[in-house]
């Protein structure tokens, strides 16, 4: 069965909230409240301009802050998500990121839509792309 991420273009498994507006390409959302995206591309992006808010309007820059508000403990075993993508990553979940660097974030996506989808099926310049759709303030 394709992982829900994946089917729905929505890689990061990211919830729609009424209170919030539609991300750029979300089509919509699907049963259980998950966004459903146009294409890969958006999905990623709507990713990366979270985990960059997290950072810039939050001052978040460990692994453990960054999952811990992702995936909080009420709906994920947060302290095996934190250690996979602080793992995958090859650094201590409390160590500080440089997430001004894009290299960094694309890492991080990485490792997160791994834990979300159980695998990472997007070419590295498809996420640079959404990236670079996301970087901008």
């Amino acid at each position: 069965m394709i992982p829900r991420g994946i089917r729905n273009h929505n890689p990061g498994n990211l919830r729609w909230k009424a209170t919030r507006r539609k991300w750029v390409g979300q089509a919509g959302q699907d049963q259980d409240g998950f966004c459903i995206f146009l294409d890969p591309l958006y999905g990623l992006r709507a990713m990366a301009k979270l985990l960059l808010n997290y950072h810039r309007r939050q001052g978040l820059d460990c692994v453990a802050d960054i999952i811990t508000g992702y995936a909080p403990p009420t709906e994920n075993p947060t302290d095996v998500y934190i250690a996979t993508v602080a793992n995958s990553l090859g650094v201590d979940p409390y160590d500080p990121l440089p997430l001004d660097e894009p290299k960094t974030v694309h890492r991080l996506m990485e490792a997160i839509i791994r834990v979300e989808c159980g695998v990472q099926p997007y070419k590295s310049e498809l996420i640079d792309e959404a990236l670079g759709l996301a970087w901008k303030p």
